[in-house]
């Protein structure tokens, strides 16, 4: 089963491979050590990460998925076609991108696209902001994309996705 915390880095780490280092290191990850874990920059110098191993003490259970459940999910991640040079997946292909990434996730609605410019080690790499809704069509699958994460430079705090049941959103609207 995974496990979320929120952790605050230091006020200097400001890059996203500044930022990749301090999770890693706040973590006590060995430096060459195979990543097991995904975070998000949730901004203000807080990361939202999720593994396997995270101490109990400071983190809590991902939430468990009921197949047929409707979710919003937020997603920052490097949707790229890779051929000659690596391109940034057009706004219509992007459900497509999804459906073939997202397994588990079905039904999928996206909301909102937006696209971001961010750096990793001094070079600009472009990535997708997206809001949408989707259904869990098996859970299994759901939750190991969940651990697993989406797309490219998840080392880096892309692909990681946020999901919240969508009846959980309205309860609290009412």
């Amino acid at each position: 089963m995974f496990r979320e915390a929120t952790i605050r880095l230091p006020g200097e780490a400001r890059t996203t491979n500044q930022i990749h280092q301090a999770v890693w290191a706040a973590l006590g990850v060995p430096e060459k050590a195979e990543r097991d874990f995904l975070f998000l920059n949730i901004g203000d110098g807080e990361i939202l990460v999720r593994g396997k191993d995270l101490p109990t003490e400071h983190s809590v259970p991902v939430r468990q998925f009921v197949a047929g459940q409707r979710v919003a999910v937020l997603l920052l991640v490097r949707a790229v076609t890779r051929g000659k040079r690596e391109r940034l997946v057009d706004q219509g292909q992007l459900k497509d991108w999804l459906d073939g990434r997202m397994p588990g996730f079905g039904d999928i609605a996206i909301h909102r696209a937006d696209t971001v410019k961010s750096e990793i080690k001094r070079h600009p790499v472009w990535a997708w902001h997206l809001h949408f809704d989707a259904t869990i069509t098996d859970v299994a699958a759901a939750e190991e994309t969940m651990g697993r994460g989406v797309g490219r430079s998840k080392a880096f705090g892309f692909g990681m996705p946020v999901v919240v049941p969508v009846n959980a959103l309205e309860s609290e609207a009412a």
